[in-house]
């Protein structure tokens, strides 16, 4: 008789617990519906996120039904951006393979990351972290997103603010990434076109964006022409000094953002033309434009074309290089005179795929240690005229 009263009570339970387990999940999910953190003020954000997070809770709690429960969510409701987001995350958290990846890479790329920037990043750095080509597609979102900078890690004693955020994301697919953030200079969303230049000038292609120029002349954006000119100056356009005086001289005025570009592109250019330019931008309104016309009339940034290299330091910059593709640690702080001397522009592919690799480590000490180093190496490098006839010393 016990027994039977057992097995009784089982039968009837198991179902009866199950159906509370599909009602927690049901209940959970709905809490998230329409939804969104950027933009809202801090008490609405800390609102959000502890109700998205208690909704995360529950799932966790009950992943054996939320799981296969956000699966078909995500396929029947693709309108949602936040709901998205966050079963999308959900989902990799608990199942985090390639499988997974490239199932919700199907549904990032139809959400916008603005609703929620920091679970998007969340995601997208661990696909950049994975090296999911199939889900670049997905990352490159991040180049919708026009403010993010409230968002703190751990590792990160600063906050992520969106080129940040491209750099862990994009930065960490190196060249792979070019051609793809290149093509979304067509896009019709200024942000996106501002945000691609943005990340090209970290990921620093061979050949200058091609539609480059004609983007800090006509676009009718001044976010994208400012992103633009300052790639003018990253990417040595040869005809930058000429294209900013007669910018400055034009209408519309340029806005200060704008101006403060110009400002960059003519501290790139060493003649007497730019020298009066920049004499003139001292005394701008804007003691951001002002600073960057004094420094850089009183210092020298010309780097030569002829630097030759030292073979004393080479083996040991190569190896700290090639050490980072492996490890992702370069274990000491780039010394910029020793990389300069040591390495040609044949040698920036070897430099950016380190500058990509660094990344995975999300920190301090891989952004400010060594990435930022690494690309003021790359950005010295690229700036030289063709070294492939510099002699060892």
């Amino acid at each position: 008789m016990i027994c039977f009263l057992l097995l009784t009570t089982f039968a009837v339970t198991v179902p009866a617990a199950a159906d509370d387990a599909e009602a927690r999940v049901k209940k959970a999910i709905d809490s998230i519906r329409d939804l969104k953190v950027d933009g809202l003020s801090e008490d609405e954000k800390k609102g959000v996120t502890s109700r998205v997070n208690k909704a995360l809770k529950v799932l966790r709690r009950n992943k054996k039904v939320a799981v296969p429960t956000a699966r078909k969510v995500l396929s029947e409701e693709p309108q949602d951006s936040m709901l998205m987001l966050e079963l999308s995350g959900f989902l990799m958290k608990m199942e985090p393979t390639d499988e997974t990846l490239r199932e919700i890479t199907e549904y990032l790329v139809q959400a916008d990351p603005s609703v929620n920037s920091a679970s998007f990043f969340d995601i997208a750095f661990f696909m950049a972290s994975k090296s999911c080509m199939p889900c670049l597609p997905a990352v490159l979102k991040i180049l919708e997103v026009d403010r993010m900078d409230d968002i703190r890690f751990k590792a990160l004693t600063r906050e992520i603010g969106v080129v940040h955020g491209m750099v862990f994301t994009i930065g960490q697919y190196g060249d792979d990434a070019i051609d793809e953030v290149s093509s979304h200079l067509a896009s019709a969303n200024c942000v996106v076109r501002r945000n691609a230049i943005i990340a090209l000038t970290d990921l620093l292609p061979l050949d200058e964006p091609a539609t480059l120029q004609a983007i800090a002349l006509e676009d009718p954006c001044p976010e994208a022409r400012t992103a633009a000119w300052h790639g003018l100056a990253v990417f040595a356009n040869p005809y930058r000094e000429e294209l900013t005086l007669t910018r400055l001289s034009s209408e519309p005025v340029p806005t200060s953002d704008e101006k403060f570009a110009l400002s960059f592109v003519l501290s790139s250019v060493h003649s007497e033309a730019s020298r009066k330019a920049l004499e003139v931008l001292v005394h701008d309104e804007d003691p951001n434009i002002a600073f960057v016309a004094r420094r850089a009339l009183g210092l020298d940034l010309a780097l030569p074309s002829d630097v030759p290299v030292e073979t004393r330091w080479r083996g040991k910059v190569i190896g700290q290089l090639e050490t980072a593709l492996r490890t992702d640690h370069l274990y000491a702080k780039p010394d910029e005179g020793q990389y300069l001397a040591s390495l040609t522009k044949d040698d920036l592919p070897l430099v950016n795929r380190a500058r990509a690799a660094v990344l995975s480590r999300l920190s301090d000490e891989c952004l400010y240690d060594e990435w930022y180093p690494l690309r003021g190496v790359a950005r010295r490098l690229r700036a030289r005229g063709s070294d492939s006839d510099n002699t060892a010393k």
